[in-house]
């Protein structure tokens, strides 16, 4: 545990020798942030405070010595011969900078110092040096008066005389690259003036400053949902913590957004937006810095490593009203938060996959506590986790275009809420049953249909495939063999295009085989389908129409300029994965195809089913947008799956409420948490054994303790047995929060503990 105490643990302690930096680094709210994200993620307690301070603190520390009090009895002391030049030197007077030594001496200066540091003989000083914000500025260093003089007497110095002359009509500091180019010349002019007491330089702080709006310049967001915005205007300006689900379209949402980062900006609070990726965060910024007041800044725009300490400088003296960023903008140093809000709230990219593993939705909730604000959660199909939480009424509900429905039924939750606005009319086809066409069987009659009367009227459609390459599976015919991955447990996926068998964990390639290694059979079938074989089929079945496609394939260069071609009506035929997100302003369409909607249903992970709803969800209002003129047809072998028909009715709580039972049988979460322990090595037993001893040190923890509650799943091998030539074994532990917390610090550093996972692989 981290902060402040009025006695130390310990008898014997070590004085303070100086003071690193004059305005403490983080708060006592941040101490405590830090102690929250250590204790629920399992995280190292410096790993954590890594994230909350600037990128590579430690090279901004310039270190000096001097002798010690201990240094007159330095002659009973053995030393060696160039601890004893050091000394000598130190003898001089004045401290000697660890830059100084390290030039004068080499390698033998931190040898010298680490001898005499050992022997109490010298002592070492600290300075945080932290690079100022902005840019380099020049103003006059005299009075008008002394300027005038000093520019009478430089009539042999014309280059000089210019740049003084144009301070002196300038008063205020002036960028010195603008005063440069003013007086047409260059920096070595300028420092003699500097030299001489003439001119002073100063960096000054370069966040964009947006010019104060003048009367009628204002653009109100555009939000005729008064009702809507009646409620969340009633949530933000509540004293003390609470959370808020904002349930509506995006552009819905956004509009609500600007009021209410104006109304908390006005009461001289800062508001913290987050947003799933770093191209999301970008569109929003540039949505708002154009409608509200204060200073708006993205997180992600300082690039180099001082802009990003200069940036966290600005935000921790209070400079930034508005911050808007990706997961990492939660450890912002933010002093007087009023209001946090994260866009689409169940978006697995907040939950970070590496490092601390935090899960940046809920880290936003936790510091909303700590800052006693409100936090809006907005979303159009929310977590289980969150619409749980609402359901037990702990979030308020916020319906955007249905809180006169809510109130006309007295619902102050989401019971009884359904599809609010269609978008287009869906048809599921069963695939196990109808009539198919193309290779393999992949495009139904029906789907065909649509895209041919698409083409006859000159339109646009999008077809969906949850996997890039030509097929997921090559197999033999007459013994089954299966051509999989020599590293991981997972089959080589087939690229038609480059010829090749590949494996989408490790990318180990091998070329397409001709025949069997098993039998010598030729007999070899392609099973499953991928973004380039659909797009080949559609090339065939319509041979004058133009089809493209976008996936993790396909150039970052080329997928822009594909959307664009799709938008404009030169591409007929869009086919991709879910990096048809990444253009999502430019895919509206008449036709939405869904290849195989149950591709990832039946995988041994409890989210999968919440990720498929989420992503078709989304790519039909994508797609199709939310009138009823556009049509999706889902192609698929579970027909009666809950997630099938709660996207054919566009119903949330056709998901929801199955879903939440299916966990309830289970008690996944939301109602236990969850925690993952996965191990790998190289030698499948000793990973076996290791993850069998750490369930053991467990339940000894557990009896220890007197926690009970706990149920472990495992140890066994994970879903992706093999990686990159390690084998993998995983625990899960499922309890309530505080029985787990003790158990998440457990497991020594070979262990990845991921709590609150998103995946199972």
């Amino acid at each position: 545990m981290t902060g402040f105490a009025w006695s130390s643990p310990v008898t014997d302690t070590k004085p303070i020798l100086d003071i690193a930096w004059e305005v403490p680094l983080l708060h006592n709210r941040a101490l405590k942030f830090l102690n929250w994200l250590a204790d629920t993620y399992g995280a190292p307690l410096s790993t954590c405070l890594g994230s909350l301070l600037p990128a590579n603190i430690e090279k901004y520390f310039d270190y000096s010595y001097s002798l010690s009090d201990a240094e007159p009895g330095s002659s009973d002391v053995e030393l060696t011969e160039e601890a004893r030049q050091l000394l000598d030197r130190l003898r001089g007077g004045e401290a000697i900078s660890g830059a100084a030594l390290s030039k004068s001496m080499g390698k033998r200066a931190d040898r010298a110092v680490a001898e005499l540091t050992d022997a109490g003989l010298i002592a070492r000083h600290a300075r945080l040096n932290l690079p100022s914000v902005g840019i380099r500025t020049a103003a006059l260093a005299v009075s008008i008066p002394e300027a005038s003089d000093a520019i009478l007497g430089m009539a042999r110095a014309p280059k000089r005389q210019s740049l003084l002359k144009q301070l002196a009509r300038n008063p205020g500091p002036i960028p010195v690259t603008e005063l440069l180019r003013r007086a047409g010349t260059s920096g070595s002019v300028l420092k003699p003036l500097v030299e001489a007491g003439l001119v002073k330089i100063e960096t000054r702080n370069s966040l964009h400053r947006p010019d104060p709006m003048k009367p009628g310049e204002h653009h109100p967001p555009d939000l005729d949902d008064e009702a809507s915005w009646a409620a969340l205007a009633a949530f933000i300006d509540r004293e003390g913590h609470g959370v808020g689900l904002l349930l509506g379209e995006p552009r819905e949402r956004f509009a609500a957004y600007v009021r209410a980062v104006e109304r908390v900006v006005g009461t001289g609070r800062q508001v913290l937006i987050l947003s799933p990726t770093e191209r999301e965060a970008q569109k929003l910024h540039g949505g708002l810095a154009g409608r509200v007041g204060g200073q708006v800044e993205l997180f992600s725009s300082a690039k180099t490593p001082s802009q990003r300490v200069g940036l966290w400088r600005a935000i921790r003296a209070g400079e930034v009203d508005v911050l808007v960023g990706a997961r990492s903008a939660v450890f912002a140093p933010l002093g007087r938060l009023g209001l946090i809000i994260v866009e689409r709230e169940e978006d697995r990219n907040y939950k970070d996959r590496r490092g601390t593993r935090v899960q940046a939705r809920d880290a936003a909730i936790q510091l909303g506590q700590l800052h006693s604000c409100p936090v809006v959660l907005g979303s159009e199909t929310p977590s289980v986790e969150t619409f749980h939480e609402v359901e037990k009424e702990r979030y308020r509900f916020i319906l955007m275009g249905g809180m006169e429905l809510l109130r006309a039924t007295r619902m102050k939750v989401g019971r009884g809420w359904g599809s609010q606005r269609p978008a287009g009319v869906v048809d599921v086809v069963d695939m196990r049953a109808a009539p198919r066409m193309g290779h393999g069987g992949m495009i139904s009659e029906h789907l065909h249909s649509g895209l041919a009367n698409i083409a006859a009227e000159g339109g646009r459609a999008v077809l969906f495939v949850n996997r890039r390459g030509s097929a997921s599976l090559t197999v033999c015919r007459d013994c089954g063999h299966t051509f999989g991955c020599k590293n991981c447990s997972t089959n080589l996926v087939q690229h038609r295009l480059s010829r090749s068998l590949v494996c989408h964990v490790c990318n180990q390639r091998e070329s397409v085989p001709r025949s069997c290694p098993d039998c010598g059979s030729r007999r070899l079938r392609l099973w499953g389908h991928g973004t380039e074989a659909v797009a080949e089929t559609l090339k065939r079945l319509f041979p004058g129409e133009r089809v493209e496609r976008i996936d993790g394939d396909v150039p970052i260069e080329s997928i822009q300029r594909v959307a664009d071609g799709f938008r404009r009506g030169a591409i007929r035929f869009l086919v991709g994965t879910t990096m048809l997100f990444k253009v999502a302003d430019f895919i509206n369409s008449g036709l939405l195809g869904v290849v195989q909607a149950d591709l990832g249903l039946g995988f041994p992970d409890y989210t999968a089913p919440e990720r498929v709803f989420q992503t078709l969800m989304r790519l039909r209002r994508s797609v199709i947008g939310g009138g009823i003129e556009g049509r999706m047809i889902v192609q698929t072998i579970m027909p009666e799956h809950h997630v099938v028909e709660a996207v054919r009715t566009g119903s949330y709580l056709r998901f929801f409420r199955p879903e939440l039972e299916i966990r309830r049988a289970h008690e996944f979460p939301p109602l236990r948490r969850l925690a993952r322990f996965v191990y790998s090595r190289k030698s499948s037993d000793k990973a076996r054994t290791e993850a069998e001893a750490l369930v053991e040190r467990m339940r000894l923890k557990m009896s220890e303790s007197g926690a009970g509650g706990v149920q472990f799943l495992g140890p066994a091998p994970a879903f992706r047995y093999r990686e990159r030539g390690r084998y993998r074994w995983h625990i899960m532990a499922l309890g309530a929060s505080e029985d787990l917390t003790p158990l998440i610090t457990l497991p020594h550093r070979g262990w990845v503990v991921d709590a609150d996972p998103v995946d199972m692989y």
